[in-house]
């Protein structure tokens, strides 16, 4: 029998109701701090873990670029 993997599954973060699209949403699943974005050029939104991989920022922290559709660290100006 295998043990149940959490991180293998779906799960429901926040209703679409509270997600703002123009600027990244705040969540925590299973206590891994997550941010929501959606880019303008896109349908989809997006979620990434909440931190900058060369800073270590809070990404919620940033700024969606409109021009590139990326998102920004709060430390990219």
């Amino acid at each position: 029998m295998s043990s149940f993997d959490f991180f293998q599954h779906w799960y429901p973060l926040l209703p679409i109701e509270d997600i703002e699209p123009q600027k990244p949403t705040t969540a925590t699943l299973l206590g891994i701090p997550l941010v929501i974005w959606k880019s303008p050029s896109s349908l989809a939104y997006q979620v990434f873990l909440d931190r900058c991989p060369h800073r270590l920022a809070p990404l919620s922290e940033g700024k969606i670029d409109y021009q590139t559709g990326n998102l920004m660290c709060s430390y990219t100006t």
